[in-house]
């Protein structure tokens, strides 16, 4: 469009010297019709050139018009993916927000059981040193009935 600026520029000013010529030769008739004619010729050709720029402007418009459409399409499609990443990405991070809480859940448990094993394991040490003790003193008992039994043997023979 800006193409056709300056050809109408140009043909306003040839409008404009014809009528300035016109009005200063009246009485030279063949001279106005010799530049009437270079005039109507030069407008024709400007007009012409005026119209194929026209023509190229709108071809040019109309695969504009193509690609923008085209363009668009591409836009909704990747809105369309965004949006699906986007709804994708939260339920992922939902997901991993389970699994951590399921996870931190997990290592409660564990603390809990590792916690139980080592009070069972204290109480197993207590009852193993108690059955240590008892069996000492069930040696010791032990002892003490044979030095026993063998001094009322003792005592049955010296009579």
């Amino acid at each position: 469009m800006t193409k056709g600026i300056p050809v109408l520029g140009f043909l306003a000013v040839l409008i404009c010297s014809v009528a300035l010529v016109g009005c200063e030769g009246k009485d030279d008739n063949s001279d106005l019709e010799a530049v009437d004619g270079e005039v109507l010729s030069s407008v024709r050709s400007g007009l012409a050139k005026v119209k194929r720029d026209l023509t190229d402007l709108s071809d040019e418009l109309q695969t504009t018009r193509g690609i923008q459409e085209e363009l668009m399409k591409q836009i909704e499609m990747l809105v369309a993916d965004r949006d699906n990443a986007e709804v994708t990405a939260k339920a992922t991070e939902q997901r991993i927000e389970e699994l951590t809480n399921q996870i931190n859940e997990q290592k409660e448990i564990c603390s809990q059981f590792e916690n139980e094993i080592n009070a069972l394991n204290t109480a197993i040490e207590n009852q193993q040193t108690t059955i240590n003790e008892l069996q000492m003193t069930i040696a010791e008992l032990a002892s003490m009935i044979e030095r026993q039994a063998a001094i009322g043997q003792q005592g049955d023979i010296e009579p």
